[in-house]
């Protein structure tokens, strides 16, 4: 087996990894939620005085803050939920029942203050400890089902309340698993699990994950995996949102409350500055095809990707090229989102951009526009986003122009051995 061989099969069984996929699918979950309420965190902090005048006067910011939480502020929730659910689908077990035993698991562990517990838990600040909650609930639940710890119910007995009882013994087991849980914890002298996590793991994963080299780190590994024939957006993401996630919420906090926004690297930061086209910032590439190439077949596949990719859908470029298990483009594969990341992070470290202000943007929207709303009505963000296409352009230039102009010899060759 060759080198290229063992890296493509070490990548594909990392993103195949049961744990990774279901905290990737259990995130996916909140997506709609959190697509829904930036459109309301827009409405309500437009950078407009007259339109935040407007809102206050007739009312309606309180109930936009109200969709807000219901929206955005409930994304622990729903992944502990689905982070349970899918990883017990993974294992053949019942994936509804483990969801819902995780989230009662997960409402149990929040701190209480005379019988009330704190609607900030159920947004991005519990994350870390919904992940951990999910992941431990799916195993539990699994292994107890696969013994055969269960209340077995007569074949009579319809089939959904077979299930309930069949889920009894494993859920009874996952909630004192997290009694006893909580209960160490605090005798160890913390509060809570969450003053756990966020000693232990958040603080640390959150700093590390906005620091110039950790953001370069993400974007170098999801361009490499890509190169093997790997989905690197789905494997970097399971392993990364979680953090970006976080430090996405933390951003939409302070913009609303007109504070200093945190974070540089967020989720909208790479997906819509570094990645600009998708993966490998291959917009640029999909420019020169669609106008300078010379090639029939790089006419042709330009035609075909280059209106895709301005929506990030870049699959087209990259099978079809192909750019995934080649070569001839691995360089401004790899080296053209460092560079667009590079200087997004620093135009926003400096202030020449406006940070993203923490809204989610879907990620279909077309670059321009993106970079506009992302940072929260800055036409800064739309500047950017040109100088990275136009980057991109000149890094992919020398390296696709030298292989259109060999393309395009060996069509004429072939056509003058077939006249």
């Amino acid at each position: 087996m060759t080198f290229v061989e063992k890296m493509e099969e070490l990548a594909y069984k990392v993103g195949k990894q049961k744990h990774l996929l279901a905290i990737r699918d259990g995130m996916v979950l909140s997506m709609p939620l959190i697509l829904i309420g930036s459109i309301f965190v827009i409405i309500q902090s437009f950078p407009v005085p007259a339109w935040e005048s407007y809102l206050t006067s007739v009312g309606a910011m309180g109930y936009l803050g109200t969709v807000i939480n219901a929206t955005f502020g409930i994304m622990a929730l729903v992944a502990v939920f689905g982070i349970a659910k899918k990883l017990a689908d993974i294992y053949k077990t019942d994936g509804t029942s483990a969801g819902i035993i995780a989230l009662a698991a997960y409402l149990m562990l929040i701190p209480s203050s005379e019988g009330m517990i704190s609607f900030g838990y159920f947004g991005s600040r519990g994350l870390f400890v919904a992940i951990v909650v999910g992941l431990l609930t799916g195993e539990i639940f699994r292994i107890l089902i696969q013994r055969n710890i269960v209340i077995k119910m007569p074949e009579s007995v319809p089939p959904a309340v077979a299930r309930s009882f069949t889920s009894l013994i494993p859920g009874f087991i996952v909630i004192l698993f997290f009694i006893g849980l909580d209960l160490m914890i605090k005798a160890a002298g913390f509060s809570d699990v969450f003053q756990v996590m966020l000693t232990l793991l958040a603080e640390p994963l959150k700093y590390a994950s906005n620091s110039f080299v950790g953001a370069l780190m993400a974007i170098l590994f999801n361009s490499v995996v890509w190169l093997f024939g790997v989905h690197g957006g789905q494997l970097v993401s399971s392993i990364m949102d979680p953090i970006w996630f976080i430090n996405t919420d933390a951003n939409r906090v302070a913009w609303q409350a007109g504070e200093e926004l945190p974070f540089i690297v967020t989720k909208p930061f790479l997906d819509n500055f570094a990645w600009v086209g998708g993966s490998g910032a291959t917009l640029g590439l999909a420019i020169f095809l669609f106008f300078f190439a010379k090639s029939k077949q790089n006419k042709a596949l330009g035609k075909m990707a280059f209106v895709p990719d301005w929506f990030s859908v870049n699959e087209p470029m990259l099978f079809g090229f192909p750019i995934v298990l080649s070569l001839d483009l691995a360089i401004p594969f790899i080296v053209a989102p460092l560079i667009t990341g590079s200087i997004s992070y620093i135009a926003m470290a400096t202030g020449l951009v406006h940070k993203t202000v923490g809204v989610l943007i879907p990620w279909a929207t077309p670059p321009i526009i993106s970079g506009y709303l992302s940072t929260g009505g800055h036409i800064s963000g739309s500047i950017l986003q040109i100088v990275n296409i136009l980057i991109a352009f000149l890094i992919y230039y020398p390296f696709i122009k030298r292989l259109d102009n060999r393309m395009k010899k060996e069509e004429d060759l072939l056509e003058g051995v077939n006249k």
